[in-house]
């Protein structure tokens, strides 16, 4: 067939379309579908293909060759709230494109090759709340005026257009705009200024830079027209240091603070005077070399959130955030580090903790989890070099929800490394975990006294962990899971006695085991054909190996439409959907 549906009793009809080498819009899609998938085609032209779907929601449309667009062919979708029809090639945007999404929320037009939009494009969008339109070739204030006729408009991304200015002044407008967000940039931008009141809700600048840098000049006249501006986003190619620190100044209310690419900055002082501002609470420096470079953070005490993702740290030296006392977040995902900076035992008041993707290979660093981190909820040491969890290693870590171990190297269940299930304490004080991560794991010897002391956990995921059977789960005491995600593993056989055991589970992904074609898993079919729980939704995902084919079309074929989602898919194709 040329679309996949998908009829779910709670969501509605969704057909997928995508890459299927479509020249025209199928005619026999259903009339009652709330999403359309349709990307990856050769389309070229949309006529009145979606007549009669009042109840579409969900449109997409990328890259598909889409050169034009007949006026009124969206008249019928009445319901439509997201519209995505990037890397086409539209190149204008005509009168009444647009005619009959009232209720149009979102509207991506990015990389499309527009040059020109009718004064009367978008009259018809009185919902638009979000528009896209990066990358195209807009080149004049004039080119864009019409954007500022939406009455709902909150997000504009202008990014990587042909501007050569962005200045208030030559927008016409008889009343303020409502935009919340604004992205822009271009290689030809070289002004950008808000000097008079039509914007009073903006909160969000971004201004960057897209082949070359710019160094973009910002005029201010009056500072108390930026005072609602809480976010701004910029990288060292858009501005100069002295431009950008004095942008800083004027920004009164500045709590969001992003800068990238900005190694010169950060060497010639500008965190002293970003630390200054007393307003902020979160500042961004990922994707900064900033390696060896020693951060004068300690300022910032403000600071409630600091991410310092892909920059290249390999230590974290002491000192450096020990201030931050009131600090709530922190990312230092993607670098280089050997240990765990010793800083962060003193924020008392730390929820969330990214120390993925990094070189740690022992928990070995004191007694940070233990007597420290009290009102962690969140943390992520998947992909780092620890091949053993010492006993107790989170002992200290009372309010722990979410704690995430996926690694290639980390054998928790072998004997050798835990003789008599040491490890057990690892989650002995964790009480209230909702969600446990330990993929690609040596966990062959699993045994259920793990999970005991955890009995309130709603999602685990055990991806590529060696599991052969499932019978674990029988004795785990895992009464509240509801998400099981057991891909890749070497399971051949479905117990169904592991549902009685897991009353609450509704998501089951089992995709990349060993499933055999014999009657090993008939209990299992059987279970599924006369269970009760006729109000309850289950997704049930089968990735598997050719000579399943019968047993999945008969567990199809068992299962009541209404109470079951099935994604059946095999290495011979998709088969179906119910």
């Amino acid at each position: 067939p040329n679309c996949f549906c998908l009829d779910s009793p709670s969501a509605g009809v969704s057909v997928d379309c995508a890459n299927r080498d479509l020249v025209s819009v199928p005619d026999d899609i259903p009339k009652e579908a709330v999403s359309i998938e349709l990307r990856g085609n050769s389309i070229h032209k949309i006529t009145e293909d979606f007549r009669g779907m009042t109840r579409l929601r969900y449109l997409g449309l990328r890259k598909s060759g889409i050169t034009s667009v007949d006026d009124g062919c969206f008249n019928d979708l009445v319901s439509l709230e997201t519209l995505v029809m990037r890397n086409n090639d539209l190149s204008a945007l005509t009168a009444n494109m647009f005619q009959g999404l009232s209720n149009l929320t979102t509207l991506d037009l990015s990389s499309s090759g527009i040059y020109f939009i009718h004064r009367s494009a978008f009259r018809f969008l009185t919902s638009l709340k979000v528009l896209n339109l990066d990358y195209n070739a807009l080149k004049t204030t004039a080119d864009i005026q019409p954007i500022f006729q939406l009455p709902q408009i909150q997000t504009l991304s202008l990014r990587c257009n042909e501007l050569s200015s962005f200045e208030s002044k030559n927008v016409l407008l008889n009343k303020s705009s409502s935009l919340q967000q604004l992205f822009i940039s271009g290689d030809s931008l070289r002004k950008f200024s808000i000097t008079t009141p039509i914007f009073p809700h903006l909160q969000v600048v971004e201004l960057s830079t897209c082949l070359t840098p710019t160094k973009l000049k910002w005029y201010i006249s009056d500072k108390t027209l930026l005072e609602n501006i809480t976010q701004f986003y910029v990288d060292e190619d858009a501005f100069s240091l002295k431009g950008v620190q004095n942008v800083m100044q004027n920004l009164i209310s500045l709590r969001h603070f992003k800068i990238n690419t900005v190694v010169s900055w950060i060497k010639r002082g500008l965190l002293s005077a970003v630390c200054k501002i007393q307003s902020l609470r979160r500042l961004d420096l990922f994707h900064n070399k900033i390696n060896n470079m020693t951060l004068k953070l300690a300022p910032c005490s403000q600071l409630t959130e600091l991410y310092l993702q892909q920059t290249n740290l390999d230590e974290l030296t002491n000192g450096s955030i020990q201030s931050m006392k009131t600090l709530q977040v922190l990312n230092m995902s993607d670098n280089k580090l050997t240990r765990v900076s010793y800083d962060i035992r003193s924020l008392a008041f730390l929820k969330i903790l990214h120390l993925d993707n990094n070189f740690i290979s022992k928990l070995t660093f004191g007694d940070t989890f233990k007597v420290a981190l009290h009102k962690l909820e969140f943390l992520d040491m998947s992909e780092n070099d620890i091949d053993e969890l010492f006993s107790n290693a989170f002992e200290g870590l009372q309010s722990l929800r979410h704690l995430k171990m996926a690694s290639d190297d980390l054998t928790l269940m072998k004997s050798e490394t835990f003789p008599e299930l040491r490890n057990l304490e690892m989650l002995e004080f964790n009480p209230h975990l909702r969600s446990l991560t330990l993929t690609n794991t040596d966990m062959s010897n699993l045994k259920p006294e793990l999970f005991r002391p955890i009995p309130n956990l709603q999602r685990l995921d055990l991806t590529n962990s060696m599991l052969r059977s499932m019978g674990f789960l029988l004795q785990a005491n895992l009464s509240a899971l509801k998400y099981l995600k057991l891909t890749d593993n070497k399971i051949i056989m479905i117990n169904e006695s592991v549902w009685e055991a897991l009353p609450s589970l509704t998501y089951l992904d089992l995709s990349y085991n060993l499933f055999t074609c014999d009657c090993s898993n008939a209990g299992f079919i059987q279970w599924v054909k006369t269970n009760k729980k006729n109000n309850e939704f289950y997704s049930l995902i089968f990735k598997a190996v050719p000579d399943f084919t019968s047993q999945i079309n008969a567990l199809i074929a068992a299962l009541p439409s209404l109470r079951f989602q099935i994604h059946c898919s095999a290495l011979f194709g998709l088969i179906g959907g119910y």
